[in-house]
Order: structure tokens, then sequence, then C-alpha cells
């Protein structure tokens, strides 16, 4: 016999399938209600968010989103400080 399914699992599955990129409007219209109905699931939205990024940072691959291309951005420029 399976538990019966919180909202907080289902703001879960939510969460996974916006960030995989794999949501329809009609997930994520859910999850923005779901949102806005209990404020306090924001702190797992958020941590999910992080562990996404440190996990395509660390692995090297890009989101399924798709990816933005760093080199599309100008470069830094680094500040030198006169010593002397």
């Amino acid at each position: 016999m399976n538990p019966a399914r919180t909202v907080l699992d289902e703001y879960e599955d939510l969460t996974a399938l916006i960030l995989d990129g794999a949501a329809c409007d009609a997930e994520r219209a859910r999850f923005n209600e779901i949102a806005r109905e209990f404020p306090e699931f924001r702190s797992i939205w958020l941590e999910q968010v992080r562990l996404h990024a440190l996990l395509v940072c660390r692995g090297g691959g890009a989101p399924a989103y798709g990816s933005m291309r760093t080199s599309s951005f100008a470069p830094l420029k680094r500040c030198r400080r006169n010593t002397g």
C-alpha cells in the first residue's frame, strides 16, 4: 500500500522537472501555484537550484534547458594596482 502523495511530493517532482527543462506550461503553472500557497517551500527550491548548479558546474555538463556560453560575455578586466 502506497502512502498518499502530499503537496510537498508534488512540489519536489515539479522542481525536478523544471530544473531538468522538462516541465510543460501546466506543470510550471502548478509549481508557481504551490509556491504561492506554501511560501515555506521556497527554501526547498533554493536548495535544489543550488545543488543543480553545483552538479552542472562540477560535472562539466550543461543543464537540459540549454547552457549559457560564457564566450558570449565580455572578458573580465583585471585591475592592476600601481605598486611603484
